[in-house]
Protein backbone atom coordinates (compact mmCIF):
# COMPACT_ATOMS: atom_id res chain seq x y z
CA UNK A 1 0.00 0.00 0.00
CA UNK A 2 2.94 2.33 0.93
CA UNK A 3 4.24 1.96 -2.77
CA UNK A 4 0.92 2.51 -4.20
CA UNK A 5 0.55 5.52 -2.02
CA UNK A 6 4.16 6.75 -3.35
CA UNK A 7 3.23 6.45 -7.11
CA UNK A 8 -0.68 8.73 -6.46
CA UNK A 9 1.55 11.18 -4.62
CA UNK A 10 4.28 11.54 -6.88
CA UNK A 11 2.16 11.64 -10.06
CA UNK A 12 -1.31 13.14 -9.00
CA UNK A 13 -0.52 15.58 -6.14
CA UNK A 14 1.05 18.98 -7.14
CA UNK A 15 3.65 19.87 -5.80
CA UNK A 16 6.74 22.81 -5.93
CA UNK A 17 10.19 21.81 -5.26
CA UNK A 18 11.96 24.49 -2.75
CA UNK A 19 15.10 26.52 -2.55
CA UNK A 20 16.84 22.68 -1.06
CA UNK A 21 15.66 21.07 -3.80
CA UNK A 22 12.65 18.35 -1.93
CA UNK A 23 9.42 18.46 -2.72
CA UNK A 24 6.39 20.53 -0.88
CA UNK A 25 3.10 19.21 -1.84
CA UNK A 26 -0.19 20.66 -1.70
CA UNK A 27 -3.08 19.02 -0.32
CA UNK A 28 -5.32 16.50 -2.34
CA UNK A 29 -8.28 14.66 -1.05
CA UNK A 30 -7.73 10.58 -1.56
CA UNK A 31 -11.17 8.60 -1.77
CA UNK A 32 -11.97 5.26 -1.54
CA UNK A 33 -14.30 2.57 0.64
CA UNK A 34 -13.57 1.75 4.21
CA UNK A 35 -11.27 -0.90 3.66
CA UNK A 36 -8.85 1.18 1.19
CA UNK A 37 -9.19 4.25 3.33
CA UNK A 38 -8.23 2.34 6.34
CA UNK A 39 -5.01 1.12 4.72
CA UNK A 40 -4.23 4.31 3.58
CA UNK A 41 -4.06 5.78 7.20
CA UNK A 42 -2.15 2.86 8.33
CA UNK A 43 0.30 3.11 5.55
CA UNK A 44 0.37 6.94 6.07
CA UNK A 45 1.35 6.87 9.35
CA UNK A 46 3.41 3.94 9.34
CA UNK A 47 6.08 6.78 7.51
CA UNK A 48 5.07 9.57 9.22
CA UNK A 49 8.82 9.87 10.61
CA UNK A 50 10.56 10.39 6.97
CA UNK A 51 12.66 12.83 6.76
CA UNK A 52 10.77 15.12 3.96
CA UNK A 53 7.39 15.36 2.99
CA UNK A 54 7.69 12.93 -0.03
CA UNK A 55 8.70 10.46 2.34
CA UNK A 56 5.68 11.26 5.10
CA UNK A 57 3.39 11.24 2.20
CA UNK A 58 2.29 14.90 3.33
CA UNK A 59 -0.53 15.88 0.83
CA UNK A 60 -2.92 12.84 0.91
CA UNK A 61 -6.07 13.36 3.12
CA UNK A 62 -7.31 10.04 3.22
CA UNK A 63 -11.89 10.36 2.64
CA UNK A 64 -14.19 7.45 2.85
CA UNK A 65 -16.73 7.69 -0.04
CA UNK A 66 -19.54 5.61 0.58
CA UNK A 67 -21.45 5.70 -2.62
CA UNK A 68 -23.66 2.42 -2.10
CA UNK A 69 -24.66 4.14 1.57
CA UNK A 70 -26.01 7.34 0.24
CA UNK A 71 -27.60 5.42 -2.22
CA UNK A 72 -29.30 3.08 0.05
CA UNK A 73 -30.21 6.13 2.36
CA UNK A 74 -32.02 7.85 -1.01
CA UNK A 75 -33.83 4.90 -1.34
CA UNK A 76 -35.37 4.68 2.34
CA UNK A 77 -36.45 8.40 1.85
CA UNK A 78 -37.93 7.48 -1.09
CA UNK A 79 -39.76 4.52 0.47
CA UNK A 80 -41.03 7.03 3.50
CA UNK A 81 -42.29 9.41 0.84
CA UNK A 82 -43.83 6.62 -0.87
CA UNK A 83 -45.26 5.41 2.27
CA UNK A 84 -46.67 8.62 3.20
CA UNK A 85 -48.07 9.31 -0.01
CA UNK A 86 -50.28 5.63 0.04
CA UNK A 87 -51.05 6.50 3.88
CA UNK A 88 -52.75 10.09 3.06
CA UNK A 89 -54.64 8.33 0.06
CA UNK A 90 -55.85 5.24 1.97
CA UNK A 91 -56.91 8.20 4.89
CA UNK A 92 -58.43 10.02 2.36
CA UNK A 93 -60.65 7.49 0.89
CA UNK A 94 -62.09 6.44 4.42
CA UNK A 95 -62.68 10.04 4.71
CA UNK A 96 -64.88 10.29 1.52
CA UNK A 97 -66.38 6.47 2.42
CA UNK A 98 -67.63 7.88 5.34
CA UNK A 99 -68.92 11.60 4.45
CA UNK A 100 -71.04 9.56 1.83
CA UNK A 101 -72.34 6.69 4.23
Amino acid sequence: MTEILYTVQNYLVPHTINEQGDKEFDKQILVGDQLSIDRAVNAIKAVSNGYNEEARLEGLIPAIADWHTGMKILEVIKFLITIHIISDTILLSNVIIQATC
